[in-house]
Parts: structure tokens; C-alpha cells; sequence
């Protein structure tokens, strides 16, 4: 059985994920908004945000990519 601590830790990182889904699909993506959206997050989250696949493949796609964005979807920052 999942705690409500556990499900509530679920629920905020799945809205971080889909929050940062929507910053690498879109034209306002930079190295300044990744960071700001990054500052606050803990790195055990942050760590496994990062581990979507799925964002990096986003990164990758938007025309906003720069070598720093990549690295610090890599590397947490």
C-alpha cells in the first residue's frame, strides 16, 4: 500500500515531468528557463525527471537546442 507522502511525492513529480515536457517542446526553452525550472527541485527528483528518455528526445528536437541544454539534461546541471 502506497502513503499519501509517497502518492503526493508521485503526483509532483509527474507534474514536474509534465511541466518539463512542455518547456522542451516549446519555443520559450533555454538554458536560463532549464535552470530557473531546476533551481528548487531536489537532485534525487531532479535525477529521475532526467531519466525520461523522453525529455532528451525533445531537447534534441526543439530549434532552441544548445550544447549547455543538453548538458544539463545530462548531467542535472
Amino acid at each position: 500500500m502506497v502513503s499519501s507522502e509517497e502518492a503526493a511525492d508521485t503526483q509532483d513529480e509527474d507534474t514536474l515531468i509534465k511541466q518539463f515536457e512542455d518547456l522542451c517542446t516549446s519555443n520559450l526553452l533555454s538554458i536560463k528557463t532549464l535552470r530557473d525550472k531546476t533551481n528548487n527541485i531536489s537532485p534525487t527528483t531532479l535525477e529521475s525527471i532526467a531519466n525520461s528518455d523522453y525529455l532528451l528526445h525533445a531537447v534534441c528536437k526543439n530549434d532552441n537546442i544548445s550544447k549547455s541544454i543538453v548538458e544539463h539534461m545530462s548531467y542535472g546541471g
